[in-house]
């Protein structure tokens, strides 16, 4: 692992400028190392580097559990990603690459993993991870103050939370396999074949129903 002081500059490429920063080092390096370095004020702020690594889809879970040098640390770093989606999912933000994150490991330590750590962030408790204690508060104030404070508008925050009434309405609608394509379709992102095949046969069916204006006129009437 590198010197722990460029580390510290180095991490302020993910949102957590504890010192001026010019890298422009592999995220997925700097995370590994954030790991490794077994510093707990480092961890509390590794869901706030996530955070940027995944929006800017840079995130590589292989490549960074291929930098890990031993067991304990690859544990280390399934805390971390775990203790960082619970935190997300409680404050209220949406991220879909986490969907892709947490097919890494298997089901039963996604369940697991996720349920302990979102109740101990609903009841305030303390995290342990490896031989630290780590405070669930001082994790949550650190993300609010480097995450969310540096976004540019308040409005952004606005839509963040905007987005979990489009994601609930669209789960009323559509199969998770239909939504994750309407979401690609909306972030312009590649479809595969057969998700192009799959759009053009149902997908692309309903949003037109939806679009339709009658229909709208007709829901507003029954629903109120």
């Amino acid at each position: 692992m590198e010197n722990h002081s460029d580390l510290l500059e180095k991490v302020g490429q993910l949102g957590f400028p504890l010192l001026k920063t010019e890298s422009r080092d592999d995220p997925n390096k700097i995370l590994a190392d954030v790991v490794k370095s077994r510093d707990p004020r480092l961890w509390e702020g590794f869901p706030v580097m996530l955070a940027h690594a995944g929006e800017n889809n840079n995130l590589d879970v292989h490549q960074m559990l291929s930098l890990m040098n031993n067991q304990n640390e690859r544990e280390t770093m399934r805390r971390l990603v775990f203790m960082s989606i619970a935190l997300y999912k409680i404050l209220g933000l949406i991220f879909f690459w986490t969907k892709k994150l947490i097919k890494n490991y298997p089901p039963l330590s996604v369940r697991n993993e996720y349920q302990a750590y979102l109740a101990k962030f609903e009841a305030g408790y303390d995290f342990n991870i490896d031989t630290f204690r780590l405070s669930s508060d001082k994790i949550k104030k650190i993300f609010q103050s480097y995450y969310e404070g540096n976004r540019k508008t308040t409005s952004d925050l606005i839509q963040t939370r905007e987005d979990m009434g489009l994601d609930y309405a669209l789960s009323q609608i559509f199969s998770a396999k239909q939504k994750e394509i309407v979401y690609k379709k909306l972030r312009r992102e590649i479809l595969t074949k057969t998700e192009k095949e799959y759009f053009s046969r149902l997908v692309k069916k309903k949003l037109l129903a939806i679009s339709n204006a009658e229909l709208q006129r007709l829901v507003r009437q029954i629903v109120g």
